[in-house]
């Protein structure tokens, strides 16, 4: 698992993940809405990408 340090998405404030994320009814982000700034879309984006790397790895 990467540090939350290491990874951009995670360094924005409670606050702006409310306001631009996409939950699903457990909770989970599962995107980010349309009208989030483009950094954080960026950010998102290389998060996913991460997490899709990882799990053709079969990393958890």
């Amino acid at each position: 698992m990467i540090a939350y340090s290491e990874s951009k998405f995670w360094q924005y404030p409670s606050e702006e993940m409310e306001r631009y994320c996409i939950y699903s009814e457990h909770g989970y982000i599962i995107g980010v809405k349309e009208d989030a700034p483009a950094e954080f879309k960026e950010a998102w984006a290389a998060e996913e990408e991460r997490n899709r790397k990882w799990e053709a790895l079969g990393i958890d």
